[in-house]
């Protein structure tokens, strides 16, 4: 339902949180809560996932087209749990229950060999249910819970 916002050098615009809706245009105006929702490396959009559905925003407007089935990624119906996208290898990860697939946003296709188990992952809880990554010049780091 909220979130915060934060400038280009990691401050946080306000101590209050916006509302997911009234930022981001094109979401329903009843949407409580979010699945996940990541940032795309290589064009930086945001990509946000409710149940069954997506949206892709570029600034905070939603694309023409959207939202649309997450079949699109190849995955499962039902949603998802989390997702996160790693600029090392430019991939996308989405974990559903105990489970993970690794998605190439450029070629928008899921990597073969997908769905893994998510205890592939060493240190993580077996059934995550949120992702961040964050970097700076000094750190890069991810958090999954």
């Amino acid at each position: 339902k909220y979130f915060w916002r934060l400038t280009r050098n990691k401050h946080l615009v306000s101590l209050q949180p916006a509302q997911i809706h009234r930022f981001w245009k094109g979401l329903p105006l009843n949407l409580d809560s979010v699945d996940a929702v990541y940032e795309r490396t290589h064009d930086h959009k945001i990509v946000f996932f409710k149940g069954d559905r997506y949206w892709v925003f570029k600034d905070n407007n939603v694309e023409e087209g959207y939202p649309r089935p997450i079949s699109d990624f190849g995955l499962p119906l039902g949603g998802i749990d989390a997702a996160f996208s790693w600029a090392q290898n430019d991939r996308t990860y989405f974990f559903k229950d105990n489970l993970y697939w690794c998605y190439d946003d450029h070629q928008q296709r899921m990597d073969a060999g997908y769905p893994l188990e998510s205890t592939l992952w060493k240190g993580i809880p077996s059934q995550l249910d949120d992702a961040t990554h964050w970097s700076d010049e000094k750190k890069k780091g991810q958090m999954l819970d």
